[in-house]
Formats: C-alpha cells, sequence, structure tokens
C-alpha cells in the first residue's frame, strides 16, 4: 500500500471541512516499484511523476509537460515544446534533458513501457525534446501520454522505491503488501486506451509471446492492416486501418461479425465504489482495471461534503 500526499487542505477534523486525505485499496503493487522507465504508469496516470501529453474526459490528447508538438511529415520525428515552471518534488527545473534521459532510460532498460520504436531523444534546448524514430508508429502518442519524466539529477538504483517526479503527488509511504498467488486463473481481462493493444492480441507476429494471442489467431489479411496502422504517419489512417483489422465490410477481420478470434465480456459500469461525497468529474471510457487505472481522473477528483 502506497500513501501520497497531494496539495495542503484544511483540518480534517473540523466539522464541515473537506477531508485531506484520500485512501485507496487497489489490488496489486508494480513489482518494479514507481520508476516509469521499467513499467510504472505505462497505462496512464503515473501520479508521482508528469508525463509530456495527457489525455482529457473526451479521450483527446492535451497538454501535460508540453507546450506544443508536431511530427515530420514522414513520422519519424516527434518535436516537442516543455513548460518552463514545472519543476520536481526536490525543487529541481524539468528540462528537455530529463525528457531525453527518460526516453533514453525507457528504451535502454528493456521494461514493459514500449518504446522500441525510438531510435534517439535529443534535447535539442532547455525546453525542446526531440524523439527521433526507427520507423513511423502511429501509436507513439501513447508514449508521450503515458511515460512519466524522471530528474536525471536524482535517478538511481533506489529510484523506484523513492520517486522524485512532478507529478500531481508525492510518494510519503510504501507498505509492500504480501504477494499471494492465485491457483485458477478464471479469465483474461484486457482493455486500453492504446491500440497496439490490438496489435499485441490479434497479430500473428504475437501468437504465443508472453499472454499476447494466446489463441494464436492469424489472419494475412488482418495482419496487413494490423502493420498498416502500426506505420501510419498519421492517425486518421491508422484508425482506418485500425477498424479495418476488426472488419473490413467484406466478412474477415478477428471482431465479433468476421472472425471473432474472443468472447468478450463487456463491463459497462466499471466504477465500482465511490464515496457519496466525492466527486469524480466527467469520467474517460474505462477499457478495464487492467489497462485503465482507477486514479486516470484523480487530479480532477474533489470532496462535495
Amino acid at each position: 500500500m502506497g500513501t501520497a500526499c497531494g496539495g495542503a487542505g484544511t483540518d480534517s477534523g473540523a466539522q464541515g471541512t473537506a477531508p485531506t486525505e484520500l485512501r485507496l485499496a487497489i489490488g496489486g503493487e508494480p513489482e518494479d516499484g514507481y520508476d516509469p522507465t521499467l513499467g510504472w504508469g505505462r497505462y496512464g496516470s503515473p501520479l508521482f511523476q508528469s508525463t509530456l501529453l495527457d489525455r482529457d474526459e473526451h479521450l483527446d490528447v492535451v497538454p501535460d509537460l508540453a507546450t506544443s508538438w508536431s511530427t515530420s511529415a514522414d513520422g519519424l520525428v516527434w518535436t516537442v515544446d516543455i513548460r518552463t515552471d514545472a519543476r520536481f518534488t526536490d525543487g529541481e527545473p524539468v528540462t528537455a534533458a530529463d525528457v531525453a534521459y527518460t526516453f533514453t532510460t525507457a528504451a535502454e532498460s528493456g521494461g514493459l513501457t514500449d518504446v522500441t520504436a525510438l531510435a534517439e531523444a535529443v534535447a535539442v534546448d532547455e525546453d525542446t525534446v526531440e524523439l527521433r524514430l526507427e520507423r513511423p508508429r502511429s501509436t507513439f502518442v501513447n508514449r508521450l501520454v503515458s511515460l512519466g519524466v524522471v530528474p536525471e539529477h536524482a535517478y538511481g538504483a533506489d529510484y523506484a522505491r523513492d520517486p522524485v517526479g512532478s507529478g500531481p503527488f508525492r510518494l510519503v509511504q510504501w507498505d509492500v503488501i504480501d504477494q499471494r498467488l492465485h491457483a485458477d486463473a478464471v479469465l483474461f481481462g484486457w482493455g486500453s486506451h492504446d491500440p497496439a493493444e490490438m496489435y499485441n492480441l490479434y497479430s500473428s507476429t504475437r501468437a504465443g509471446v508472453e499472454y499476447w494471442n494466446p489463441g494464436f489467431y492469424a489472419s494475412p489479411r488482418v495482419d496487413a492492416h494490423l502493420e498498416a496502422a502500426m506505420t501510419a504517419t498519421d492517425e486518421a489512417t491508422a484508425v482506418e486501418h485500425w477498424r479495418a483489422a476488426q472488419h473490413d465490410g467484406e466478412g474477415t477481420g478477428f471482431g465479433p461479425r468476421g472472425d471473432a478470434a474472443w468472447a468478450w465480456l463487456v463491463n459497462l459500469d466499471h466504477t465500482y465504489l465511490v464515496d457519496e461525497c466525492l466527486d469524480l468529474g466527467t469520467p474517460q471510457i474505462e477499457p478495464h482495471g487492467h489497462g485503465w487505472p482507477v486514479t486516470a481522473g484523480i487530479t480532477g477528483w474533489q470532496w462535495s461534503c
């Protein structure tokens, strides 16, 4: 169990005032700690670290650290300008060098954050970074949304247990929960705002790789659309191929109108329990607890009574 502190508040003991502490019981904790370069926050909301971009309640991409961003015509260079007022919890400023260091470290760590398309990350100046790719990757925007920025000056072997970041919260205490083994797996849980999950679940190239595509589903036409979607240089083209991979209008696809490679159970009401005095605002579409952290919109939560 982790304890995190946010902004200052009033005394919660005073009658009629809003609480200043929120405690969440969340199943599981990151085995590698709270290090984004190893996979912490890879589904969004790293809590203790800021990301370059974010998604609002409509799933539109919006800035976090970034003030502007653009992609080259060939899809190989992402240029991001960042804020000059952001600071880490130790008081040091967040710079483009920290962003470059974060992406480079994530690429070299072999962790769960997928930045395999990255060739190099370069700080052009104090507040501009270029992320140069080996090949176009339409889903790379999700790395800008999910990869929390770590400080180069304060990153070391113990960072995962004592993270320094520029996010809305700082880690105060981590009480490690005893690990329990579950003998019987009932079903798989999948879901993500990142369409790369479709590629991993249905591409024949991922068949039998860890838990990806465990049914060894294979369709040349679906593979072609998945590859085209992954390498597209603009989102509209990528979306066209993601949809065609599900069903191309001619009877082929991995979805229910095609091969129906998976039987899906859909949970329409994903927020299980809410304190009546806790206003969650307007939530995003919630794909799954595995691919969508319950804390995704936490910066917009407010006590209402």
